[in-house]
C-alpha cells in the first residue's frame, strides 16, 4: 500500500508537463488553476500511455518502468530548462481578508469548513467502501484485474462473454488502476481510492479557483459550497465510479475555453488544451463522447458570433488538434480491443419506442423529479439557484459571452442526447432511469455551476451597489484584467 503513491509520480509529472506547455501562468490565481488541472490531465495521459504499451508489449512491468523513468527524466529536464528561459510572471499579493465585507468573510469561512468536513466524510466512505460499489466491482476494477493478471491474455477482459461488464466502455479509469498495479507489482485497493480522491478534490479546486479568477472570490466559494453541499458528489466519489472523473474533464474543458475567450489576444494553446480535455472525457465514459461532440457543434454554431463558416472551421482546427492524440487512442480501442458494440446503440431498433408517448412522459417526469431533488438538499436546488439569481442579478462579462453561449448550447445538446438515449433504451425504462439518471446529472453538475456563476453578478458588486459604495471592491479583478491582456 505504501508503494501506491509512488506509482502516481509519473502521472503528476505528465500532467505538469502538458499543462505548463499549454497553460501560461499569468497570475497567482491562475497558478492554482494549473495545480487543479495537473492530477486529472496527468492520469488521462498515463492511461493513454498504458493502452499503447498494452498494444505493443502487453502488461510489462520492466518496459513500463523504463518508459516512465525516461519520460519522467525528460519532463523534469525540460521544465528546468524552460523555467530558466521564461520571464518571471507578475505575482499579485494576497488579498487581505479584512478588506472584504464581513458577509464575504463568513462565506469564505463556511466554504473552508464545508471543504474540510467533506474531505473527512469522503475519506471515511473510502475506508468503509474500500472496494467501491457495483460498477467498480463489475466494470472498472474488474478490467484492471484482467489487465494486471492476464499477461498476454489481457484482451480477455473485453470478451463478449463478459457482456455484463460492458466491454465497449472507455478505459481511463481501469488503465490507471492497472498501471499503478503493474508499476508496483501488486494489487492494492489504495490505487483506485487515490484516483477517486484526486478527481473529486481537483474538481472542487478547479471550480472554485477558475471562478475566483474569472469572476470574484465570493463567486468561487458559492459555487464550491453548492458542489460540496450536493450529497451525491461526496457519496458517489468513494464508490469508485467514473462519473466524477468524467465531470472533471467536462469542467476542465469548459474552464480552458473560458480562459481562452477571456484573453484579448487569445492564446491558441488554451483552445488546444480544451480540445485535449474534452477528448479525455470521451476516453472516460461513453457519455463523454456526447459531450465532446456537443461542445464542437455548439462552439461552431454559437461560439463565433457573426463570423463566416470558413473562419469558424479554421479556428476550430486548434481545438481539434488538441484532441487528436486521445481520439486516436479512442478509435484504436474501439476498433481493435472493444469486444462488443455499445449495448444501447447496437440494440435492435424498435420504432414503437420512438413513437410511444408514454415513454416520453415517463422520461420527462423522471428528469423533472431528479432535477428537483438533485443533491439531497432539504430545499430543491432549483429553488436555491432561482433565489441566488434573483438576489444577485445578471452580469455577463463581454469577454466570456462566447463561452457562456457555447456551454449553454453544449448542456442543451447533452440533455437532449441523454433524453433520447432513455427513449430508445432496450432495458426496462423504470430501472434504467432509476439506476442511471442521477449519475448522468452528476457528470454535468460542475459544468452547470461554472456556467451559472459566469452569468450571475458577483456578490461583491451586488453588495457594493446596495450600500452605494465603490463597486470595485477587492477581488480577483486584477487577475481577470491580467488575463485580458
Amino acid at each position: 500500500m505504501l508503494l501506491a503513491p509512488v506509482s502516481f509520480i509519473f502521472p503528476l509529472l505528465a500532467g505538469w508537463m502538458v499543462v505548463s506547455v499549454l497553460f501560461r501562468v499569468q497570475a497567482r490565481s491562475s497558478s492554482l488553476i494549473l495545480l487543479a488541472l495537473i492530477p486529472g490531465l496527468g492520469l488521462g495521459v498515463f492511461s493513454c500511455l498504458i493502452f499503447i504499451l498494452l498494444l505493443a508489449l502487453g502488461p510489462s512491468q520492466s518496459a513500463l518502468v523504463v518508459i516512465e523513468i525516461t519520460l519522467g527524466s525528460a519532463v523534469v529536464l525540460y521544465q528546468v530548462r524552460r523555467k530558466r528561459t521564461l520571464q518571471p510572471t507578475q505575482s499579485h499579493a494576497p488579498i487581505a481578508l479584512n478588506a472584504e465585507p464581513r458577509i464575504i468573510q463568513i462565506l469564505t469561512l463556511c466554504f473552508y469548513l464545508v471543504a474540510a468536513s467533506s474531505m473527512i466524510a469522503f475519506l471515511i466512505l473510502l475506508v468503509r467502501r474500500s472496494h467501491g460499489e457495483w460498477d467498480a466491482w463489475s466494470i472498472w476494477n474488474l478490467k484492471a484485474r484482467y489487465v494486471f493478471r492476464g499477461g498476454a491474455y489481457w484482451r480477455d477482459a473485453f470478451s463478449s462473454v463478459l457482456g455484463f461488464s460492458h466491454p465497449d466502455y472507455p478505459l481511463l479509469m481501469p488503465l490507471n488502476v492497472a498501471g499503478s498495479w503493474i508499476l508496483t507489482g501488486k494489487e492494492t485497493i489504495a490505487s483506485s481510492a487515490a484516483i477517486c480522491f484526486l478527481f473529486a478534490a481537483s474538481t472542487t479546486a478547479l471550480l472554485v479557483c477558475s471562478l475566483r479568477t474569472l469572476r470574484s472570490n465570493a463567486q468561487g466559494y458559492l459555487a464550491g459550497l453548492l458542489l460540496l453541499g450536493s450529497s451525491l458528489f461526496i457519496i458517489e466519489g468513494p464508490w469508485q465510479y467514473a462519473d466524477v472523473p468524467a465531470g472533471f474533464f467536462y469542467l476542465a474543458a469548459a474552464v480552458s475555453l473560458a480562459l481562452y475567450d477571456a484573453t484579448r489576444q487569445s492564446d491558441r494553446r488554451l483552445f488546444a488544451l480544451a480540445g485535449l480535455l474534452a477528448s479525455l472525457a470521451a476516453w472516460t465514459k461513453n457519455e463523454g463522447m456526447l459531450f465532446f461532440l456537443a461542445l464542437v457543434v455548439s462552439r461552431l454554431v454559437l461560439g463565433f458570433s457573426g463570423q463566416p463558416v470558413r473562419t469558424r472551421i479554421q479556428k476550430m482546427m486548434q481545438f481539434l488538434a488538441g484532441s487528436v492524440p486521445v481520439v486516436i487512442v479512442y478509435v484504436l480501442f474501439k476498433a481493435l480491443v472493444a469486444g462488443a458494440p455499445n449495448d444501447i446503440l447496437s440494440a435492435e431498433p424498435r420504432v414503437d419506442r420512438i413513437f410511444s408517448l408514454s415513454r416520453y412522459i415517463q422520461v420527462a417526469r423522471a428528469f423533472g423529479s431528479e432535477l428537483w431533488g438533485f443533491g439531497g438538499w432539504s430545499v430543491s436546488i432549483l429553488v436555491l439557484l432561482v433565489i441566488c439569481l434573483a438576489a444577485l442579478g445578471v452580469a455577463v462579462d463581454p469577454e466570456t459571452r462566447p463561452t457562456i453561449y457555447t456551454l449553454l448550447g453544449t448542456l442543451c445538446i447533452v440533455f437532449v442526447g441523454l433524453f433520447s438515449i432513455f427513449i430508445i433504451t432496450p432495458y426496462d425504462l423504470a430501472w434504467h432511469l432509476d439506476s442511471t439518471l442521477h449519475r448522468l446529472l452528476l457528470q454535468v453538475w460542475p459544468t452547470f455551476l461554472f456556467t451559472f456563476f459566469l452569468i450571475v453578478r458577483p456578490p461583491e458588486e451586488t453588495l457594493a451597489a446596495a450600500t452605494q459604495q465603490n463597486p470595485k471592491l477587492p477581488n480577483p479583478d486584477q487577475d481577470r484584467q491580467q488575463w485580458a491582456h
